[in-house]
């Protein structure tokens, strides 16, 4: 192990705020097996762990579980989180990553991750294949950090290469910034003169009143990545924009704009609402919005580029 991948690990451990022998004993006993499966473990790949545990800081796990059950199985998700990010960019496995993380964990370990309701559950689907269930918090909390790929387009159906979506500070913290205010209650979503809608199997981020909303939110004035100083409120949304657009995690529409129009039923007729359409959102917030009811299936125009 590298000079670097000591000092990570005692972060790590920090993070987790176990004693030595423990961690020795549950969260490094089991790095130490993913150590030594080539491929398995990097320098990389322990960062993206502690900014997987970085952002589960800010998340109540289970989500709506009850007080008791949050604080008595606390630790059991932090270390899932922390597997699920170190092993979402643990590069050349060729295999299930669900596999590499039961192989590289004690017995003891697994066991002690079950007593926790749905967690295994949810683990074992996020690194078996990428899919969310249950709360979807493991997939949303490892994958947060962008290194998993986005969905294919319309255009790489055809075999073409896809490239990774890495997306930079400011796309991870708009996406931090959008978890923390749907958990805060903070948005109008799936209603009349909403920036948030759910839809199958994604979620229509509303241009520009979300992005102008993230660039106005107060708790946003030290977030230099969302907000740069001496730019007006428009520059800022279109940067934001313009580096959503640039993650590629977003579906275009059909003529290949980057914004697309959907149709929504109100009481004073059908209203068209234009925006960035992102498939499973659930790779990068937590709190992903039920598909709002009143959406039309299907896009009906589109307004251009605007990034």
């Amino acid at each position: 192990a590298t000079p670097a991948a000591y000092r990570l690990r005692e972060l790590i451990r920090l993070k987790l705020g176990f004693p030595r022998p423990v961690f020795a004993a549950s969260a490094g006993a089991w790095m130490d097996a993913l150590a030594a499966v080539p491929g398995g473990l990097s320098d990389a790949a322990l960062i993206a762990g502690l900014r997987a545990l970085d952002r589960r800081r800010a998340v109540l796990l289970p989500v709506g579980g009850a007080p008791e059950a949050i604080a008595e199985h606390a630790h059991r998700w932090s270390v899932a989180v922390l597997m699920a990010g170190i092993l979402d960019h643990s590069p050349g496995q060729g295999r299930s990553t669900w596999l590499l993380a039961k192989e590289a964990a004690a017995p003891d370990t697994l066991v002690w991750l079950g007593q926790a309701p749905g967690l295994l559950l949810e683990l074992e689907a996020w690194l078996s294949s990428g899919e969310l269930v249950g709360s979807g918090a493991i997939g949303a909390l490892a994958g947060g950090s962008g290194m998993r790929r986005c969905p294919e387009s319309a255009d790489d159906a055809g075999g073409a290469e896809t490239v990774d979506a890495r997306p930079d500070d400011t796309v991870r913290c708009f996406f931090a910034w959008l978890d923390g205010a749907l958990a805060a209650q903070a948005l109008r979503v799936n209603a009349s003169g909403a920036v948030l809608h759910g839809v199958q199997g994604g979620m229509l981020l509303a241009s520009p009143g979300l992005f102008r909303a993230c660039v106005r939110d107060p708790a946003n004035g030290g977030i230099t990545e969302i907000v740069p100083a001496g730019l007006t409120v428009g520059d800022q949304v279109r940067r934001l924009l313009r580096s959503l657009v640039r993650a590629r995690c977003h579906q275009p529409g059909a003529d290949g704009s980057d914004l697309v129009t959907l149709q929504r039923r109100g009481s004073q007729g059908t209203v068209a609402i234009t925006g960035l359409l992102v498939p499973a959102p659930g790779r990068f917030i937590a709190r992903v919005p039920p598909p709002d009811p009143a959406m039309m299936a299907g896009e009906t125009s589109s307004e251009g580029d605007s990034a």
